[in-house]
């Protein structure tokens, strides 16, 4: 009989490394990447390299979105692979692996087998949406990789009634909210499903989960408002 080696025993390691795998392939089919934009690329990446002339964090006027988090995550790639388009649409692909096995996980958290979670974690990335702006430094794929995220870990705070994973969820609340406005209603959703969920739970202690899912991203939106919006 042939025995299994315990590394494919372990399913908490296994699908992770096979989420990698494909979505590496994925990467690997893209190559070589053009220095090209598309759609408001352009308005984004001029914030971009303003802000590392200057060395403070510039906002193209004709951006709508906040953009606050892409333009430091892409100026931190810019550093050390020098600034192109190239490099900006490089800084977005490093999400793809952190989207595809958070979505993994926050599929597994609603009760679906390992199995189901993966197929439906592959069929999410098989969307064109996916494709096509993975492959652009647009704030679409940065804000979705930050929501799943914090999706993850409010559920998961919510589900073991735990603030260090609220708080760990509203971080990335926050870097969503930097990303495009959008990301201020996931704090606001979560205390609400808290509070619909909550009823028997003394209000001390609502408080206490209540100030941990919105905190920092309250006091996010409060400096955002005071330095970008005069």
């Amino acid at each position: 009989m042939y025995k299994t080696l315990p590394f494919f025993k372990n399913r908490e390691i296994v699908v992770p490394t096979f989420l990698l795998i494909i979505i590496s392939l994925y990467i690997f089919i893209l190559l070589p990447l053009k220095a090209q934009t598309a759609g408001d690329d352009y308005f984004y990446a001029y914030s971009v390299k303003k802000s590392m002339e200057s060395g403070q964090i510039q906002v193209a006027e004709a951006s709508t979105a906040s953009q606050v988090f892409p333009i430091v995550w892409a100026v931190f790639f810019s550093s050390f692979l020098g600034f192109s388009y190239k490099t900006l649409h490089i800084s977005t692909l490093f999400f793809l692996p952190i989207t595809l096995i958070t979505t993994y996980y926050l599929l597994k958290r609603f009760r679906l087998n390992s199995q189901k979670a993966v197929l439906a974690s592959l069929f999410f990335i098989s969307i064109p949406y996916f494709f096509q702006y993975s492959l652009t430094f647009l704030t679409d794929f940065p804000f979705l990789t930050l929501e799943i995220l914090a999706l993850l870990f409010l559920v998961i705070g919510l589900k073991k009634d735990n603030n260090r994973y609220l708080l760990i969820g509203s971080i990335f609340s926050a870097l969503a909210f930097l990303t495009r406005q959008l990301g201020f209603f996931l704090p606001l959703c979560a205390s609400v499903a808290y509070l619909i969920t909550s009823r028997n739970i003394p209000i001390s202690k609502k408080f206490l989960r209540i100030l941990a899912i919105s905190l920092v991203p309250v006091l996010t939106f409060i400096i955002y408002m005071a330095v970008y919006k005069e």
